[in-house]
């Protein structure tokens, strides 16, 4: 069953492929190998992960680990975001962690029923992310991000990801993410975490960054930002 239903989910990403989409999606990727990319859009992976969950093959799939494909581990997500019971999705993310290698991946996270109870998210995001494995820890501060966006911030969430101790880079972009995330939310935090708080000078530069992209970002809060940064220069 295995092989049949890996057969069937590559065969399915294969028609939905492109040189062009491979080439683009592979630059996006630098820490995978290309051969390991087949080039598919979201939207492609959603409808294969909605047409396996409606074929009832959804199980067999995640059963199939390893994957070979950075498609299918995004289409793995894509059913683990639909599981609607907080036990088994946990367990099934948690037998999924040892496969997240990249971004693409654990950015797919987003749990539409479990994200519906704060509390069961935010225990299993505040237990990942003391995690070893980076992309697991990436994934953890994910979840804690949407948490913000839906209006659950609790402090115990952004002192974890001040606390966070690695020097990884897809890390430090999703704690940068997380902290201009809350900045929309929170501003004075964020400001007290720029300016006293012991986080590490690197992220603090990449927040002040993301927080200028920011077509949010107020006039006012925008001159600050440039004020903190050339501060932040001087250290």
């Amino acid at each position: 069953m295995s092989n049949s239903i890996q057969s069937l989910v590559y065969d399915q990403l294969i028609s939905y492929s492109s040189p062009q989409r491979q080439a683009f999606t592979s630059k996006l990727l630098p820490t995978i190998e290309p051969t390991r990319v087949i080039g598919v859009t979201m939207q492609d992976c959603r409808t294969i992960a909605q047409t396996l969950i409606r074929n009832h093959q959804a199980e067999a799939f995640c059963a199939s680990l390893p994957h070979t494909y950075v498609e299918e581990n995004i289409i793995h997500m894509l059913i683990l975001n639909l599981y609607r019971d907080n036990q088994l999705w946990q367990q099934a993310m948690e037998d999924f962690h040892p496969f997240l290698d990249n971004w693409m991946v654990t950015d797919a996270a987003s749990p539409k029923y479990i994200g519906r109870d704060p509390d069961a998210l935010r225990s299993c995001a505040l237990t990942w992310i003391t995690d070893t494995k980076p992309y697991v820890q990436r994934v953890a501060i994910l979840l804690l991000m949407q948490l913000v966006r839906k209006s659950q911030f609790q402090e115990q969430d952004y002192l974890a990801v001040c606390s966070v101790n690695t020097d990884h880079y897809y890390v430090d972009m999703m704690r940068a993410w997380y902290f201009a995330t809350l900045f929309e939310y929170q501003p004075s935090i964020i400001y007290t975490m720029l300016t006293e708080s012991n986080v590490e000078l690197r992220v603090k530069r990449k927040t002040i960054q993301k927080i200028l992209e920011s077509r949010k970002t107020h006039a006012l809060d925008r001159e600050q930002m440039k004020a903190i940064r050339t501060t932040l220069k001087q250290q």
